[in-house]
């Protein structure tokens, strides 16, 4: 993700370019700014997990095996999935009050995440899609 050197903050050019393709908003507390996560590109070109503020400070920054795209809020906003690229092998979860990384998930062999997913009203299950390219 690249940053304004002066700064060290993320440009909105960057924001722009360096961003996966989408966005996902989030408010852990009543009253706290608003935080965003995104699967980006990194200066040195590595894929990674980002979570950034309101200013483009990058808070939190997890690496990924390739690119990130769309992710998953949960209703308790306690936590974050976000998954691969379509096809994709991996999804990883986020704990959104620590802005930590709690685990990391694939489908099952011979399948694809398909760069989405949600989760039930209760928070209890997450739905993701896949694909089964050999069927």
């Amino acid at each position: 993700m690249a940053t304004d050197a002066q700064s060290g903050r993320l440009t909105r050019r960057a924001a722009l370019l360096g961003v996966g393709a989408s966005l996902l908003p989030f408010r852990v507390g009543a009253g706290e700014r608003a935080l965003y996560l995104a699967g980006c590109r990194l200066q040195n070109g590595r894929m990674a997990a980002a979570i950034v503020d309101e200013e483009g400070r990058i808070r939190l920054s997890e690496p990924l095996d390739a690119r990130g795209h769309g992710g998953a809020l949960s209703p308790q906003r306690d936590r974050a999935v976000l998954f691969a690229r379509r096809p994709g092998r991996f999804a990883v979860v986020f704990d959104l009050k620590r802005l930590a990384r709690m685990a990391a998930f694939a489908p099952p062999e011979g399948r694809m995440f398909a760069g989405h997913g949600a989760y039930s009203a209760d928070g209890q299950l997450l739905y993701t899609a896949e694909n089964d390219f050999d069927a």
